[in-house]
């Protein structure tokens, strides 16, 4: 079953909200560019919720590091409860510091 990611704005956060299993489906490979065409800002922040997904894929990577460049002049991208697994590995490919990453409850 295809989901989508829930994306809105909420006092002048830009909130994405990724679903369970959302990374597997092939068809979101290239979801970044979409979103940054249709959300431009300026935003005060970004805040990407990950409490719903496990261990996300490089891809998955690549379209958050695209939104980090995109919305890093308008405010910190923040990972809101991603899998600690997924922040070891973006320890390992050296991008961990560009986000804020809120810690999984």
């Amino acid at each position: 079953m295809q989901q989508d990611i829930d994306v809105g704005v909420q006092n002048g956060e830009l909130v994405i909200v990724v679903p369970r299993g959302f990374d597997i489906d092939k068809m979101h490979a290239a979801w970044a560019p979409a979103l940054l065409k249709q959300f431009p800002g300026p935003f005060t922040g970004v805040r990407i919720d990950l409490s719903r997904c496990g261990l996300l894929t490089s891809s998955f990577i690549s379209q958050i590091y695209q939104l980090q460049q995109a919305y890093a002049q308008q405010g910190m991208v923040t990972l809101d409860q991603p899998d600690p697994r997924f922040v070891r590995v973006l320890e390992a490919v050296g991008i961990r510091h560009l986000f804020t990453v809120s810690a999984r409850k």
